[in-house]
C-alpha cells in the first residue's frame, strides 16, 4: 500500500512540475490523470522534425456553425497545401482550446516562418503572431480578400476569453448559425491587433475560415 500511495504522489508531482513549464496545462490543474492524457496525446500527435513552414490560407466564407473543432479542421482539408500532412482550423473554440496553443509546444518559440500564397510572410513565427501585429495583413498575404472579416473566436493574444460564453464568443462552440455571436479579425488589418480581434459578429453571418497546414 505504501508503494502504491508513492507511486501516486511521484504521478501527481511529475504532472505538475511539467505544468510548470506548459502554460496550457493550466487548464486541467484540478485532474492530473487528464493532465497526464494531455501530454501522451500531444506528443503522439507532433510530428518530428518540426516544419520548415506553416502555411495560411482559407475554407471560404461559413457561418458559425462549423461543426465545432472537427468540423471546422475538416473544412480545411480540401485546400491543404501539397505536401502538408496536418491542418486545423485557426481559430478558437472553446477555453481548452485556444488557437495559439493549435502549435505543438516544443515548437511555438522556434522560428518557424508562417506563410499566405507565394513568397508572402504573415509572421516570422508563432510567437510573432501574438505580440498584437503581423508582418504582413491577410489580404496583402493573399490569404484573404481584402477587406474580409473572418471568424477567430479569440483575443488579440490568441486566446479564448474565460469570462465569456461560447455563445457570445464563438457561436456557441461554433456549433450554431442561429443565435449568440463570435469573435472575428479583419484582413485589413496587420500593424493592429484587430488582424485577429476586432469585434463580434452574428452568427448567422458568413465570414471566411482561416486555416494552418504543415
Amino acid at each position: 500500500m505504501k508503494k502504491i500511495s508513492f507511486a501516486i504522489i511521484l504521478f501527481i508531482s511529475a504532472v505538475y512540475v511539467t505544468a510548470c513549464d506548459r502554460n496550457d496545462l493550466y487548464l486541467f490543474k484540478d485532474d492530473p490523470a487528464q493532465a497526464l492524457m494531455f501530454l501522451i496525446n500531444s506528443k503522439n500527435n507532433n510530428p518530428s522534425p518540426p516544419p520548415a513552414t506553416i502555411y495560411m490560407y482559407n475554407a471560404g466564407e461559413h457561418a458559425g456553425a462549423l461543426g465545432g473543432r472537427n468540423g471546422a479542421d475538416a473544412l480545411c482539408a480540401a485546400g491543404a497545401p501539397p505536401g502538408t500532412t496536418i491542418y486545423h482550423a485557426f481559430l478558437s473554440v472553446t477555453a481548452s482550446d485556444q488557437v495559439r496553443y493549435l502549435l505543438p509546444y516544443p515548437w511555438r518559440n522556434l522560428s518557424i516562418p508562417i506563410y499566405g500564397a507565394g513568397a508572402n510572410v504573415i509572421a516570422n513565427s508563432w510567437a510573432d503572431l501574438w505580440d498584437g501585429s503581423i508582418v504582413m495583413a491577410l489580404q496583402d498575404a493573399l490569404v484573404l480578400p481584402g477587406g474580409s472579416q473572418w471568424w477567430s473566436g479569440s483575443r488579440s493574444d490568441g486566446s479564448f476569453d474565460t469570462a465569456s460564453t461560447p455563445s457570445l464568443r464563438s457561436c456557441s462552440s461554433w456549433s450554431t448559425s442561429a443565435s449568440g455571436t463570435g469573435v472575428i479579425g479583419l484582413s485589413i488589418y496587420g500593424n493592429d491587433p484587430a488582424w485577429v480581434s476586432a469585434a463580434n459578429q452574428g452568427c448567422s453571418a458568413s465570414c471566411y475560415v482561416i486555416c494552418i497546414a504543415y
